[in-house]
């Protein structure tokens, strides 16, 4: 289910950077941006929050996985 997640997310972005790349050209940087804030949240509070959850949850799953690689390495090395 999370590789769905986020193959779906990159396929999202894909379709968007192909289909309005172009589009900030024609209406502005400004417009753009705040477009894609308003279809991306309700409003700013939302997407702060969901940027410091984002960043928990990057950290939380670094250390695990740091923490599962160093479990998963032997503790001796044999030189042939």
């Amino acid at each position: 289910m999370v590789a769905l997640a986020f193959g779906l997310y990159a396929a999202g972005t894909m379709i968007a950077l192909t289909a309005f790349s172009s589009w900030s050209d024609h209406v502005g940087r400004r417009p753009a941006l705040i477009t894609g804030l308003l279809l991306s949240a309700p409003n700013v509070l939302v997407v702060l929050v969901a940027r410091v959850l984002g960043g928990l949850d990057a950290g939380i799953a670094v250390a695990a996985v740091a923490i599962q690689v160093s479990g998963a390495q032997p503790s001796t090395i044999t030189v042939l």
